[in-house]
């Protein structure tokens, strides 16, 4: 064999391998960070990590909690269940609190929920698709609401943005806080495959306000 043939031989081996490292990435799991802000959630704090343990069990998920000043035992819980718990002293800005906790993610792409939201049903094989296909885009989770209506539990259903690569998008306003491009850039917002039960609008008023 001349040197002509092995140099083209090894160029070979090599865009086999290169194609094979391709594959293998696009076949490998990209990671996931949910992120959560928390206070004063004992009443629903169990329930709520277990229902995302259960969804996403066996894949690369991590959870990320906030305390944002809790006096109960809700960072308690968050310590045995979440993979990361850090605190932020409050200072009237939901955004705030939300941009710490995505700065805290290991992950690139994030998910956030709020601790009155259980995962009813999550398809990790299309957040993945979402990841490949949709990069620069926001997914929207359907949130199935319950509230009291003549003593009976009412739900009504809408979508909300909570899906997103942190390179791309952050949060913004102290009140009423929206995912925002951080450049301004175009982007389209689509169903992603997850749904939540959210409980967020029943309670006492004490109740309400002890979240605050």
């Amino acid at each position: 064999m001349g040197a002509e043939d092995s140099s083209d031989t090894e160029m070979c081996v090599r865009n086999m391998i290169r194609d094979q490292e391709a594959e293998n990435n696009m076949n490998k799991d990209i990671p996931i960070s949910v992120c959560i802000i928390a206070k004063n959630e004992e009443e629903h704090m169990r329930v709520f990590l277990e229902s995302i343990r259960k969804a996403f069990k066996g894949k690369p998920v991590e959870i990320v909690v906030l305390d944002t000043g809790s006096t109960d035992k809700t960072r308690d819980i968050a310590v045995e269940l979440a993979d990361k718990v850090a605190d932020f002293k409050w200072i009237s800005d939901f955004s705030a609190a939300r941009n710490r906790s995505i700065e805290l993610a290991s992950h690139e792409w994030i998910l956030v929920l709020d601790c009155d939201e259980n995962v009813v049903s999550a398809d990790f094989n299309d957040l993945q698709r979402f990841i490949r296909e949709e990069p620069e885009n926001i997914g929207q989770l359907l949130r199935h609401n319950h509230y009291p209506m003549n003593g009976t539990d009412a739900v009504y259903n809408d979508r909300v943005e909570r899906f997103f690569n942190r390179r791309r998008f952050n949060y913004t306003a102290p009140i009423h806080e929206q995912v925002t491009p951080i450049k301004d850039k175009p982007y389209s917002t689509m169903p992603i495959d997850l749904a939540v039960d959210h409980s967020g609008y029943n309670g006492s008023e004490e109740q309400l306000k002890a979240k605050a």
